[in-house]
């Protein structure tokens, strides 16, 4: 069965204290990784939310400053 993909977007800044909870909460569905992208859009975070982003293979990660 050719499952569909799907992409979340998360606008984000300074969201160290939530992102990594948020990230494993979508990983952890029961639905295929392959089939998952997910794009973290930083406005200039100074709390380390990009450092948390960079930590899992599936995120792109794009500045937005």
């Amino acid at each position: 069965m050719n499952l569909p993909k799907f992409s979340f977007s998360l606008p984000v800044y300074n969201e160290g204290n939530r992102l990594e909870r948020c990230l494993k909460s979508i990983l952890g569905q029961d639905y295929p990784k392959e089939n998952i992208e997910i794009l973290v859009v930083d406005g200039g975070s100074t709390d380390g939310t990009k450092d948390i982003a960079r930590k899992f293979d599936c995120v792109r990660l794009f500045d937005n400053h």
